[in-house]
């Protein structure tokens, strides 16, 4: 969650025609660029488009290479320590202090020094941090996945060793990616882990080349000798090596000049380190949140290895996560991370009329869209998993869907809940956050003890998933009620004015698309192969996509919807003027 301040001078926005507030260039900025909300948006998310699509195929690769359950769940809780831990132990340091300091720095234009002794500073925390977790490698392991079958636990443990160097790439990235954020190139963090897919595939590639096909790398934890597991681990490393390095280039582009420089004492610091205090321990509750997700999944890979059943385990939780991330990633955050720019400057110059109107207008734009995408993930949540798994069978992929759907209902709550966030930090506000995640964890704990108790094990990674999704509604309530005080105008019941009717339209085109998609069968029958699986699927999720947009656009028209009004308002003035 990135906090970044811009300058402080502003004229009169173009609301009408942008859709939003965007931010105008002051007088005199000898740093900072002017942010086009619209375009760095549009170029953030085409660059998480391309990601996402060699994500999958990454995804796909290794679930038919090793699998859903077993060495797949394995690397899962591996790879993913990396950025658990790091957004644990130093985001919140990064979020809270770095970026704004960095901002300021580049808004006086001659404090190039400041910032590299910020630079220093984070990069020997980030170091120290990276080796004292990679040593505790085992620790970190039974922590988040304790109750995983001891074979597979072992193995996961093997590869966390190769796994955790990640942390300190990961922290260079995201400072280098804010860096040149602030600085007004948005393109290049969202790009990067492009090439850092295209690594990874290149290396199950050379997995599949080296080692082939035949051992049963699924199902059997002897096959996986120090080789394999150094070409898939060692690859995954390398991506995100490559992912953080390869941000030098536009670095040094923009005129920045990395040096080493220590000390910072006399510079501000200690204004904002209550802000880091609270946003640390925010981050350590939502923390605990995922630690329970990540236990009943690795106790639902135990279940599944020793009874040898198909149900949803870590894999299956990774996957349908990231494929219900995509509308997340290409517009929520990509929105919000431009648009953060010009809200914490409005904040900082005391703008809050300003504010208040940008924020409503955004939230209304973006229900439009997250509510029809939640729709249909929910309605295409087969179909779209085939996508993703084209080898895999009905079983498997029923599965996979199912959780799908499930974090697909809280696709509209995402949207509110991470632009009330991003406005909270603005605000400096790191507290209200922090005691938002309360309630917001209890909720996720409930939503896995109590079917942990209660249910058979199939039930327990969905009802999970299910919370997860929840949460969000959870902390969004929340944070509208604390903004309706601080921006003294009505922003609860603006935000539900416009949900009401996003969301009564995506219930009945996901009604309609749902019976589309049954008419002509939900999934391609099995044994067709992985190619006509592919293109059974994809038509599929086209029909059934476009009878759901109509039926949906043609809902918000009858009731007259503030927020395709705003997103259709570009596009009628250019046509207006042509």
């Amino acid at each position: 969650m990135p906090l970044i301040l811009p300058p402080t001078e502003w004229d009169t926005p173009d609301v009408e025609a942008t859709g939003t507030i965007p931010a105008q260039q002051p007088p005199h900025p000898p740093a900072m660029k002017s942010v086009n909300v619209a375009k760095a948006s549009g170029i953030m998310a085409a660059g998480t488009i391309i990601s996402r699509i060699l994500g999958f195929v990454r995804t796909a690769l290794l679930i038919a290479l090793i699998g859903s359950v077993g060495a797949n769940d394995a690397f899962q809780v591996a790879n993913n320590l990396p950025n658990t831990i790091y957004n644990l132990l130093a985001s919140s340091i990064l979020s809270a202090i770095l970026v704004p300091q960095i901002v300021r720095a580049l808004h006086r234009g001659n404090d190039e020094e400041f910032i590299n002794r910020l630079l220093t500073l984070f990069t020997t925390v980030l170091l120290g941090l990276t080796v004292v977790c990679s040593v505790a490698a085992p620790l970190w392991v039974y922590i988040y996945a304790s109750q995983m079958d001891s074979r597979w636990l072992h193995l996961a443990i093997i590869f966390a060793f190769w796994s955790l160097p990640q942390i300190f790439f990961y922290g260079l990235y995201s400072l280098w990616g804010q860096l040149l954020n602030a600085k007004g190139s948005f393109g290049p963090y969202m790009w990067s882990p492009v090439v850092n897919n295209i690594v990874a595939i290149a290396g199950l590639g050379v997995f599949t080349w080296v080692l082939g096909t035949q051992k049963d790398w699924a199902h059997d934890p002897s096959v996986w000798t120090a080789w394999p597991i150094t070409i898939l681990a060692g690859t995954s490393t390398l991506g995100i090596i490559v992912q953080a390095l390869i941000l030098l280039i536009p670095l040094y582009r923009s005129g920045f000049k990395l040096r080493i420089v220590w000390g910072v004492r006399g510079h501000g610091l200690r204004e904002v380190s209550t802000v880091a205090a609270w946003a640390f321990a925010s981050l350590v509750v939502s923390q605990i949140a995922f630690l329970f997700v990540t236990n009943i999944a690795g106790a639902a890979n135990g279940y599944a290895s020793k009874h040898h059943e198909v149900i949803a385990t870590m894999t299956a939780h990774n996957t349908a996560f990231q494929v219900f991330m995509i509308p997340q990633s290409t517009i929520v955050t990509s929105v919000t991370t431009a648009l953060f720019t010009s809200m914490s400057a409005l904040v900082a110059t005391g703008k809050i009329a300003d504010v208040h109107a940008q924020f409503v207008r955004t939230q209304e734009g973006l229900a439009v869209i997250t509510s029809f995408c939640g729709a249909a993930l929910v309605s295409a949540a087969v179909p779209v998993m085939q996508i993703v798994m084209p080898s895999s069978s009905r079983a498997e992929v029923e599965v996979f869907a199912l959780l799908l759907a499930l974090f697909g209902v809280s696709t509209p709550l995402f949207g509110i809940w991470g632009i009330a966030q991003r406005l909270l930090l603005a605000f400096n506000d790191a507290k209200t956050l922090c005691f938002l995640q309360i309630p917001m964890c209890i909720t996720q704990v409930l939503f896995v003890v109590i079917p942990w108790l209660t249910m058979p094990p199939k039930y327990w990674v969905p009802a999970a998933s299910l919370g997860e999704g929840l949460l969000y509604g959870v902390g969004s309530i929340g944070a509208l009620m604390v903004l309706e005080k601080r921006l003294e105008a009505p922003v609860t019941w603006r935000v539900i004015r416009v949900f009401w009717q996003t969301v009564l339209a995506a219930v009945v085109c996901g009604a309609a698309g749902w019976g589309v998609l049954h008419l002509v069968g939900p999934a391609v029958p099995e044994g067709v192969g992985a190619a006509l699986t592919l293109l059974g699927a994809f038509w599929r999720i086209v029909v059934t996509g476009v009878v759901m947009l109509v039926v949906y656009l043609a809902i918000l028209k009858v009731l007259h919807n503030r927020g395709l009004e705003t997103l259709t308002g570009p596009v009628k003035a250019r046509l207006g003027r042509s």
